[in-house]
């Protein structure tokens, strides 16, 4: 998750007066409708790509889908 949006998602939580407030100010606005656009589009395109196979093609679950060392991406690889 985007530190943009885990920001937003604690304010709307605990903030609520705070977080109607932010979302009247174009500023705010923009920001989290940039951060949603970079994070979530990739994701909806994983998943639209894991759900929109065939059935009989799927061969691993959402979760092992996301399991980067799995699918052959290290994000931490050894030096």
């Amino acid at each position: 998750m985007d530190l943009t949006l885990l920001a937003e998602t604690i304010v709307y939580n605990f903030f609520r007066a705070e977080w109607e407030e932010l979302n009247r100010r174009n500023e705010w606005v923009t920001l989290i409708l940039d951060a949603e656009q970079l994070v979530m589009s990739h994701f909806a395109g994983h998943m639209q790509a894991h759900f929109g196979r065939d059935r009989s093609l799927v061969d691993r679950t959402w979760l092992t889908a996301q399991d980067n060392i799995l699918s052959g991406l290290n994000p931490r690889p050894s030096a």
